[in-house]
């Protein structure tokens, strides 16, 4: 646009005396405004314009450093100067900055003013939905930034835009209203730049469930990318640093926060870097969200995730290198639910080493990550305490001289909670759990023993809230105990090509009179005991085996499962086994007398050796099963027992056998 086409439009648009159109036309004739109509103004120069000269040309460009852009007259705003994007001109009228995406907060900044949050809060409080933008340069600022909640601050370059901030509040924060609003998907956002301050971002807050927590948005959609926190963190404000004493969360976020969450869904935290906090991430009550390829370094702990109330499920840390903790926990997880640690690499120095903690968590999954174990001393390198089954699979261990263990803690053991971790799948230097309830590799589903059990395989009668694991002082190893309250073991293994299945106890004696059981088939709801008795465990040095084979009735489908009891008694419970098996010959016949319990049998075409089942029959009528009988070859012997192992010389017979191959 020249000077001439000016003059025609103002012309056209002013309805003025000739004498005065040509004292407007003089002002516009000055050669110094001609000269920044084309080359640009300063905001000074653009309060000084006269009334004429804002009129007539209406758009002007601002060529000063920092606050460069165009500005427009308009003549129905009434905002005040805010040297942004209102300009006020000395005789009152209007300058407003046109402003399309992006926002710049030098536009807002004051000459006089040593510190960005008064510039930083104008734009964003002017432009609420818009990008903020940094170009590289130092910001120094002494009160922090509020943000809403569709802010997006973004920098020219993460190594080129650096924020300085001194003070204890977070320095970036949103915090929703308490109105008990839903699920708003926000497009509040962070990219592009380096932050030097003891807290960095916080969105929403902690606080009371009923009367502030609740009461704040889901916030959905939230988006950190590309930005590089340092903190304050160190050894002159925390004089336990490097040390393997345990420490409040609390605590460790009294000493600086790098990016703090609540009521938080579907966020994504990615390529970012956070070092020298108390804590690197903290999370109350978020779900499904990821932090993913990110660097977390010299913080005391980097991850942290609470689950609040029904809130703190399904988060993730993926692909992360998680380096040089400083105190216990580089990831801790409190009262969560099927959160995913997948694909890390932790590293440490300090002997604060310990890598993952839990406390309450339900069904967390650890996989595939690396763990380099370099600093450690008396340290467990990982200690759960789940109330769910934990899974820690294909996970390798770069082992050193200070290779530390490992712990599954029996902390939320309960009637519902049997099975507390799976370890599985993992190279063999890292450490496995020497605690019970923790099944290692594939699950046997024909033995229950301490190190395998899955969440249905055991249970006892009433309350089985006590932990009901023992260590043998004789055998020294992990053993049931049956000296509280009655014990179940449940196999679900049922095959209806079986019949038959083989019952393997293996116990320590520590009482006399001592192993009494009974066996139970249910099918469809319908109980049918199939043995009870005492099996007779007498060693009391060293562990013995009971064996002896049941049979799933006749008119059952087998489709149910087999159910022992074994009666609050004084042994040690070490393991039980359910063993199919098929009958290979069946021989009902008349009565074979025996002499003093005992007769020789010939099996014709028996070439195979197995488990025999008699059935005695004793003078007065009362019927046997003998249990413990070996054949080999085509012959046996039978020494006739009762259930307690005696020897029954009142049997006059037998009345039936089946022959068993294992």
């Amino acid at each position: 646009m020249n000077i001439i086409q000016l003059i025609s439009g103002a012309y056209k648009s002013i309805s003025i005396e000739s004498s005065e159109f040509i004292g407007k036309i003089k002002e516009l004739l000055v050669f110094d405004f001609i000269t920044k109509c084309i080359g640009g103004f300063t905001i000074q120069e653009l309060r000084d314009l006269s009334n004429a000269q804002v009129q007539m040309i209406r758009y002007f460009r601002i060529s000063e450093s920092g606050k460069d852009g165009w500005v427009k007259y308009s003549s129905t705003s009434t905002e005040l100067d805010n040297e942004g994007d209102t300009i006020v001109t000395n005789s009152g009228l209007r300058l407003k900055r046109i402003i399309g995406d992006v926002v710049k907060p030098s536009w807002y900044k004051k000459q006089n003013e040593s510190f960005w949050s008064n510039a930083v809060n104008k734009a964003i409080n002017h432009n609420p939905d818009k990008t903020i933008f940094f170009e590289n340069g130092l910001y120094e600022f002494d009160s922090k930034i509020n943000l809403t909640i569709n802010t997006k601050i973004k920098g020219e370059n993460k190594r080129g835009v650096l924020f300085k901030y001194d003070g204890n509040d977070f320095l970036l924060e949103y915090l929703s209203p308490l109105t008990d609003g839903r699920d708003p998907v926000v497009g509040l956002s962070f990219s592009g730049f380096t932050c030097n301050a003891k807290n960095a971002i916080r969105i929403n807050q902690e606080g009371d469930f009923s009367t502030i927590w609740n009461k704040q948005f889901h916030l959905k959609g939230l988006v950190v990318k590309d930005i590089i926190l340092f903190g304050k963190y160190g050894v002159d404000i925390d004089p336990n640093i490097d040390t393997n004493i345990n420490i409040s969360q609390t605590q460790l976020e009294s000493f600086g926060v790098g990016i703090k969450m609540s009521k938080v869904f579907d966020y994504v935290i990615e390529s970012v870097q956070i070092e020298d906090f108390g804590c690197g991430v903290s999370l109350d009550g978020c779900d499904i969200n990821e932090l993913k390829n990110s660097r977390l370094c010299r913080n005391a702990r980097h991850y942290y995730s609470y689950g609040h109330d029904t809130y703190g499920s399904q988060n993730a840390v993926t692909k992360c290198d998680l380096l040089q903790n400083r105190r216990i926990g580089a990831v801790f997880l409190k009262d969560t639910a099927f959160d995913k640690i997948t694909d890390n690499y932790f590293e440490t120095y300090s002997p604060a080493g310990m890598y993952i903690k839990t406390d309450g968590d339900l069904k967390t999954t650890v996989s595939k990550n690396r763990f380099d174990n370099t600093g450690q001393l008396n340290t467990k390198m990982l200690s759960f305490a789940p109330k769910g089954t934990l899974l820690f699979v294909n996970n390798i261990t770069n082992p050193s001289v200070n290779m530390a263990d490992v712990e599954v803690l029996e902390t939320y053991y309960n009637s519902f909670n049997r099975l507390l971790a799976k370890w599985e799948g993992n190279c063999e230097n890292t450490p496995i759990p020497q605690n019970p309830v923790v099944q290692r590799g594939n699950f046997d589903l024909n033995k229950i023993e301490a190190y395998n059990l899955n969440d249905k395989s055991l249970n006892g009668n009433v309350a089985f809230n006590f932990f009901p694991f023992s260590q043998s002082p004789v055998t020294n190893r992990t053993v049931f105990r049956t000296d509280v309250q009655t014990l179940y073991t449940h196999f679900y293994n049922i095959n209806t090509s079986y019949r038959n299945y083989l019952i393997r106890i293996t116990a320590r004696a520590i009482a006399v009179g001592n192993g009494y059981h009974i066996l139970r088939y249910v099918e469809d709801g319908v109980t049918t005991i199939l043995k009870q008795g005492y099996l007779g465990f007498t060693k009391t040095t060293e562990v013995e085996v009971k064996e002896y084979v049941i049979q799933i009735p006749t008119d059952k489908k087998g489709t149910g499962f087999i159910t022992i009891e074994h009666v609050n008694t004084e042994y040690e419970l070490e393991r039980v086994e359910c063993i199919p098996t098929k009958s290979i010959l069946a021989q009902p016949f008349g009565e074979i007398a025996l002499v003093n319990g005992m007769v020789t049998i010939n099996i014709p075409n028996m070439t195979n050796s197995g488990l025999v089942q008699i059935w005695l029959k004793s003078q007065v009528g009362t019927l046997y099963n003998y249990l413990e009988c070996t054949c080999n070859a085509s012959s046996f012997t039978i020494v006739a027992k009762d259930n307690s192992g005696n020897i029954v010389t009142g049997c006059n017979s037998i009345i039936g056998y089946n022959i068993l191959k294992l």
